[in-house]
């Protein structure tokens, strides 16, 4: 059975405001290199279903993960 959001801006008109504003964020992280496939499909979801605080605050921790990895 196929993934419902297998890219992420899937079904954008869909989406109100503040999801579209959380899946950019997301999209960002993604390009920076600091979000997995997994993290994109399931952050993705949750923004789909409309949990976009939570969803910020995964792309906030991946990001702080990823820079105390490099040290800076």
């Amino acid at each position: 059975m196929p993934e419902p959001y297998g890219k992420p801006w899937h079904g954008v008109d869909d989406l109100n405001a503040d999801q579209l504003r959380a899946l950019q964020t997301m999209d960002t992280a993604r390009l920076e290199g600091v979000l997995t496939d997994a993290d994109v499909r399931m952050i993705t979801a949750m923004i789909h279903q409309g949990k976009t605080a939570g969803a910020r605050k995964r792309v906030t921790e991946a990001r702080r993960a990823a820079r105390e990895e490099t040290g800076s």
